[in-house]
């Protein structure tokens, strides 16, 4: 199975869109910065780690892509708090970093 074949892959991908149509101020740039970078991580980690020929290595990046979706959650979490996306919006994009570490962590299982 090629990794581009891993639904948690196609929705981590899907996650990285909403994070990149998320507006902020400007003077915020850095955040949002921060937390495009860390969505942008959690399909190139899948796909690195996809890509390592033991289950143990596989396992660390996929470790690392769970902990760069729960990153962006934090960001959102910064950034909800400040007023500067709307309920629905933060709602929508938590709850997709959410079920994207889920399904990198049921992933992780399948490899032990």
């Amino acid at each position: 199975m090629e990794f581009k074949d891993l639904r948690a892959y196609q929705e981590s991908q899907k996650l990285v869109g909403g994070v990149e149509a998320t507006r902020l101020p400007r003077h915020w740039r850095s955040v949002r910065d921060q937390m495009t970078r860390a969505a942008v991580s959690v399909p190139l980690n899948i796909s690195e780690g996809w890509g390592r020929n033991s289950n143990r290595e596989k396992g660390h990046f996929l470790s690392i892509a769970a902990g760069s979706a729960r990153e962006v959650q934090a960001c959102l979490d910064t950034i909800h708090r400040a007023g500067h996306i709307d309920d629905n919006r933060y709602e929508f994009l938590d709850d997709r970093c959410d079920h994207v570490a889920r399904m990198i962590g049921k992933l992780r299982k399948c490899l032990k």
